[in-house]
């Protein structure tokens, strides 16, 4: 196997999900997730979180993970920085 970069993997997975009979849960959440995952230069996991985050109306998250911080909408908070108030 070879290793694949976001702007090839992406596509292909919106291809295929466009495919007539193939169902997904929430399609319209894991097409906005591979656009992120193509454009922000994230994990697919932390772009799927976004998404579904986003969908609910949820814009902050707890996570020492800084790929959030690419992601428009969201903002990271890190847990030990907001206890002791160093966050804005």
């Amino acid at each position: 196997m070879g290793d694949y970069r976001p702007a090839q993997i992406a596509p292909v997975l919106r291809e295929f999900l466009g495919q007539d009979g193939i169902e997904a849960e929430d399609k319209d959440i894991m097409l906005h997730a591979l656009s992120l995952y193509e454009s922000k230069n994230v994990d697919f996991a932390d772009a799927l979180v976004a998404a579904r985050m986003l969908r609910r109306g949820v814009t902050q998250i707890f996570s020492f993970d800084e790929h959030f911080e690419r992601l428009p909408g969201i903002r990271r908070l890190v847990p030990g920085e907001w206890l002791r108030g160093d966050t804005p």
